[in-house]
């Protein structure tokens, strides 16, 4: 957990970079997504809508494995191994709508 917090851990975290989940799908096989996140300073907060298939196969096994990397001169790698904490909201998770403002912009954030 030390690793977090260092400056190479610290700067992946915070910068605007897609991060890569892998998880075992319902077939037993690997699955590895690109996904946006938003890192609360204690967890790592990845939103999907409901009925995605990627919450039916982490219902079934919560392993997973995360990388964020940048081709920055040196090159920046984070890689996490952990489990993950399902949780359901009504509505649109505040941290997806505040990951995806600069992405879309202010006005299709807030829609």
């Amino acid at each position: 957990m030390a690793l977090l917090d260092t400056p190479t851990a610290q700067h992946l975290l915070t910068a605007p970079l897609v991060a890569r989940l892998a998880y075992t799908g319902k077939d037993g096989t690997s699955r590895l997504i690109p996904v946006n996140f938003l890192w609360t300073g204690d967890d790592m907060v990845i939103g999907t809508f409901a009925g995605a298939y990627k919450i039916r196969n982490l219902r079934a096994r919560l392993e997973v494995a995360i990388i964020i990397d940048a081709t920055f001169v040196p090159p920046q790698v984070l890689m996490l191994r952990g489990m993950v904490t399902l949780t359901e909201t009504e509505g649109v998770l505040p941290e997806y709508a505040t990951v995806h403002r600069p992405l879309m912009g202010e006005e299709a954030g807030a829609a």
